[in-house]
């Protein structure tokens, strides 16, 4: 069963941003199923967590 990864959305946007990373590559980065919605719903104070 997949549960809730703890994680804080400013720190994963810092992270990608200070790194120069676009949201379009982050996303191709983390799998091929991912997509720049998704990222943004991560960093977004009101998106879903992602699961782990």
């Amino acid at each position: 069963m997949a549960t809730k990864a703890k994680y804080n959305r400013e720190i994963l946007k810092w992270a990608r941003t200070s790194a120069r990373v676009s949201m379009d590559k982050a996303a191709k980065t983390i799998s091929k199923s991912c997509t720049i919605d998704r990222i943004k719903e991560w960093e977004s104070p009101e998106g879903k967590t992602p699961l782990r």
